[in-house]
């Protein structure tokens, strides 16, 4: 599993990210920079940082 990641934080990521992408056009223009994304996992009390 990535960087040594356990399957939890990995599913609670690609749901993070999923969530995030589902709100905006694009592809890869889409995706959430680093930042972005930890504040959203902090916001939604999910316990990981990336």
């Amino acid at each position: 599993v990535i960087r040594g990641w356990d399957l939890e934080k990995c599913a609670k990521v690609a749901n993070a990210v999923g969530a995030l992408v589902v709100t905006r056009h694009g592809a890869i223009t889409a995706l959430p920079h680093r930042e972005e994304l930890n504040s959203f996992l902090r916001e939604h009390e999910a316990g990981i940082e990336v």
